[in-house]
């Protein structure tokens, strides 16, 4: 399963640094991702290292694709 062009909200656990704004993923290999900020064309793509999560790395990045109005049902 690909998770190009998902969007993430928020702060993604400090994976992206600390920045608080949604991304979308932009590219992806079997342990890391690439996103960009959505509301800032002048971002440059952040990279996210799951060499340590990657057992749960779909499960973490779901999470993140969650938007945040549906965490409270």
């Amino acid at each position: 399963m690909s998770n190009v062009g998902r969007v993430l909200y928020g702060y993604c656990g400090g994976f992206f640094g600390d920045s608080y704004h949604d991304k979308r993923i932009e590219a992806e290999g079997f342990d890391w991702i690439v996103a960009r900020e959505l509301d800032n064309a002048e971002a440059l793509p952040e990279f996210a290292d799951f060499s340590a999560w990657i057992r749960t790395k779909q499960k973490i990045i779901d999470e993140w694709a969650t938007p945040p109005e549906d965490l409270d049902n």
